[in-house]
């Protein structure tokens, strides 16, 4: 008899993708069920999966229709399968919070957004587009969503639970970095955009504390925190960013904003990480917002960086460029020298990440 072990649950819609198969034989079969229905055990599907046959379904991704109406679980049904487990975090116009599905004890994040906290309508609408844009989209290195939860006076999103740490307090728990562990971040990372924008979606909020670590058979990075993100081809966006050290000229300038908005924002994650601090660092919000205006960067310095290669550098000043239309797309990244080389494992301490974290951390309690 053989034994199964679970591949994939919580399956939205009517297709999913199984990462991280390596060549073997396979035998799937398929189980539904919820809180008031058990469904029979579906046939057996088997599947010899060789080397050539998995690097031909690597490009493959789950794709929802995009156009589809928002479908929500009400309130009763959320009671039944959910309970509360923890709040994790406060804001000013939503908090975090651990649920448990009662079923089976799993975990999932609760992102709960209140109306009379939010100040306009506009508001309210730009949750209910998140929402749109969640239950379209999947990825491994996107956070999954799972369902929202429509009430009265308030809406919440299921999403999956990360068992990692924000990405600098990954590396510094870790104690040591390396350029062939930057790369592996970077490969994440630019793989969840290259989806992202193969659909016109941006994110437009990439920055440290939108990239989450998950712990499984390996650590991979997750991208969250889709408040901000929108479809390119859709509208047209001129104000949106996160937080302006890591925002494109044309997003703190209030011009049309692209997919390439999110090459910038990646090239700055990149030299942070290899640097400990921004290419236009200065102790004055304005100055710094000069600077990324006009470009004004250390980019180019090498004696800035602690972990330098003129790979690396090449790379930056391919998507740090003030002109988006000239930046490197996620794809194009993927396929650069840096990217496709061979990292040092030399392994360095992350004293210069720490320091970074404290700058970073005074930096955010300040625009609350």
């Amino acid at each position: 008899m053989i034994d199964y072990k679970v591949a994939m649950e919580g399956i939205i819609g009517t297709s999913t993708v199984i990462t991280d198969l390596k060549p073997a034989f396979y035998s799937f079969r398929i189980y539904a069920f919820n809180e008031y229905f058990k469904g029979k055990i579906g046939p057996v599907v088997d599947i010899d999966l060789n080397l050539a046959s998995l690097q031909s379904l690597s490009s493959i991704t789950y794709t929802g229709d995009i156009n589809a109406e928002m479908e929500y679980i009400d309130e009763k049904t959320y009671a039944e399968i959910y309970s509360t487990a923890r709040i994790i975090y406060k804001g000013r116009f939503a908090y975090m919070k651990e649920i448990i599905r009662k079923s089976d004890n799993k975990h999932y994040a609760a992102k709960c957004f209140i109306r009379e906290f939010t100040r306009t309508e506009n508001e309210w609408e730009n949750i209910e587009r998140e929402i749109g844009i969640m239950q379209c989209i999947r990825h491994r290195n996107i956070v999954a969503y799972h369902g929202a939860v429509k009430m009265n006076n308030q809406l919440i999103m299921i999403m999956q639970w990360l068992n990692g740490p924000h990405l600098l307090d990954y590396v510094i728990r870790l104690g040591y970095i390396s350029e062939v562990l930057i790369q592996r971040f970077c490969k994440d990372l630019l793989l969840a955009l290259e989806y992202l924008h193969s659909l016109q979606i941006a994110h437009l909020a990439i920055e440290p504390e939108n990239l989450l670590m998950h712990i499984s058979n390996v650590v991979r990075l997750v991208v969250i925190d889709f408040g901000l993100s929108r479809r390119c081809n859709e509208e047209t966006i001129v104000w949106t960013y996160g937080t302006i050290d890591f925002a494109s000229p044309e997003q703190i300038s209030h011009r049309e904003i692209t997919t390439k908005s999110d090459m910038w924002s990646f090239g700055i994650v990149l030299y942070t990480l290899t640097a400990g601090r921004i290419p236009f660092d200065d102790e004055y919000h304005e100055v710094t917002r000069l600077k990324i205006l006009s470009n004004i960067s250390t980019v180019g310095e090498t004696r800035n960086y602690r972990i330098c290669s003129q790979a690396i550098i090449t790379l930056l000043e391919s998507v740090i460029i003030g002109d988006a239309r000239t930046r490197l797309s996620a794809a194009e990244c993927l396929k650069s020298e840096w990217m496709q080389s061979q990292g040092s494992e030399e392994l360095f301490l992350v004293d210069y990440l720490e320091d970074y974290k404290e700058r970073r951390k005074e930096q955010l309690q300040k625009t609350k």
